[in-house]
């Protein structure tokens, strides 16, 4: 459902009151010529000529966060007070195209861009990016090779949307985090950085035990399924698009989801969020997506807690699930330049100054600012099939851990599942 934010401003005021200023001039100043406007008051009667425009924003948060947040910003408000912004929910794109209406800016993660491809809506920016002088090097080099990579002619069909203060530092909110309370109360040595799986797990198997009525647990994993999986980076369709899961990748995925739940006590909760981390408080480590832990530490004052490097994998590359936030300018959009002005003064350091930075709280802070900085976003590439793939892997996966079902067994008939789901949508698109 459309909802419109206006910040469109009447000019009929402002021409009365100037009218009567050059009139009051006139009667004071018989026979001179009218005072030419200084600068600044030529610039200001320039932008209240712009013409009325209505931006169409399809956005990943809700309304309310959108203008709290951007619309209603000050700096916004002042320098697009012609534009007239309608509010989409991302979901509800597909039905928007349906009746003919077509957004002019996109905010969805990476991973959405194969719909977006799908529905027609994408087009290389790189013409528009050099023509208004865009700086691409504000951006970690991975974050551009990745977005190119999503298209086979190597085109870029979005910018990401956080500019870091370092573009070799750029933060992440996937960490292995570790209640320091849990470790000390067995005498287990803290995690440190550049942990691989397999020595996390090792670490995990040290808190399965019931002490005082409690039962603790060694290692909590978000989303179990795809998360890690995205971190590990392998394909499930080759370049001749076929289904395949024969590789190693898909071997170590299953064989160290087996052994953190063996490690737990045959334990691992689905999707385990950072959040239900938190409220249990007797479980020594997560790993995953901690957001809401380190930018909102204030929230959970009772848990004494630090961070390492998500877990690596046995290549010993670090790498993080890759989650980036984009801005994507449909190649249909007859408001390209306009779209792209606003985009760089979201990225702008005014704006970025006049909103608190969550990556300085106090209490980050004083934690290992090595878990989360610099640390690079796996390649993964999402396809146009991935929101029914996961649902399949997440329910193969989960079966395979409660039934004690083999790794190759498990691999063969997910791979059988997925390839009839794509061969059914294949068909149905002839």
């Amino acid at each position: 459902m459309k909802r419109t934010t206006s910040f469109s401003t009447p000019l009929a005021r402002t021409a009365l009151l100037l009218s009567i200023a050059l009139l009051f001039g006139c009667s004071n100043q018989a026979g001179s010529q009218p005072e030419s406007p200084k600068p600044a008051e030529a610039t200001a009667q320039k932008e209240e000529k712009k013409e009325p425009v209505t931006l169409r924003m399809v956005w990943t948060g809700t309304q309310q966060s959108v203008e709290e947040s951007i619309l209603n910003n000050p700096i916004v408000k002042e320098k697009f007070a012609h534009v007239t912004f309608e509010y989409y929910q991302t979901g509800e794109l597909e039905k928007l195209i349906a009746t003919g209406v077509t957004p002019d800016f996109i905010n969805v993660t990476d991973s959405y861009l194969p719909k977006i491809e799908e529905v027609g809506l994408v087009g290389d920016l790189n013409d528009l990016l050099k023509k208004s002088k865009y700086d691409l090097s504000k951006f970690p080099s991975y974050w551009i090779d990745k977005l190119k990579a999503f298209s086979v002619k190597g085109e870029l069909w979005a910018v990401p949307q956080e500019v870091p203060e370092n573009a070799n530092a750029a933060v992440t909110p996937y960490v292995l985090v570790y209640n320091k309370d849990i470790f000390d109360k067995f005498a287990v040595p803290y995690p440190t950085d550049k942990m691989t799986w397999d020595q996390v797990i090792e670490l995990a198997k040290r808190f399965n035990r019931n002490d005082g009525g409690t039962q603790y647990r060694g290692l909590q994993i978000q989303n179990y399924a795809d998360v890690v999986l995205a971190a590990n980076n392998p394909t499930y369709i080759t370049k001749d698009d076929r289904v395949d899961l024969s590789g190693q990748k898909w071997q170590d995925h299953l064989r160290i989801l087996r052994a953190a739940y063996e490690a737990n006590g045959n334990w691992m909760p689905f999707p385990g969020q950072i959040a239900d981390w938190t409220k249990e408080a007797n479980i020594a480590m997560f790993a995953g997506h901690a957001g809401a832990l380190i930018l909102n530490p204030q929230n959970f004052p009772d848990i004494n807690w630090d961070l390492a490097t998500y877990p690596i994998f046995r290549d010993g590359k670090l790498a993080v699930p890759g989650a980036l936030g984009v801005y994507v300018i449909p190649s249909t959009s007859k408001h390209k330049e306009l779209v792209l002005e606003f985009i760089k003064t979201l990225q702008s350091p005014e704006f970025k100054a006049s909103k608190p930075d969550q990556w300085k709280n106090a209490v980050l802070l004083t934690k290992n600012a090595k878990a989360y900085t610099g640390i690079p976003e796996s390649l993964y590439i999402a396809s146009k099939w991935d929101t029914v793939v996961t649902t399949i892997l997440r329910k193969k996966l989960a079966e395979f851990l409660i039934s004690g079902k083999d790794i190759n067994t498990t691999l063969n008939e997910t791979q059988e599942e997925i390839k009839k789901f794509i061969d059914s949508k294949k068909m149905e698109q002839k």
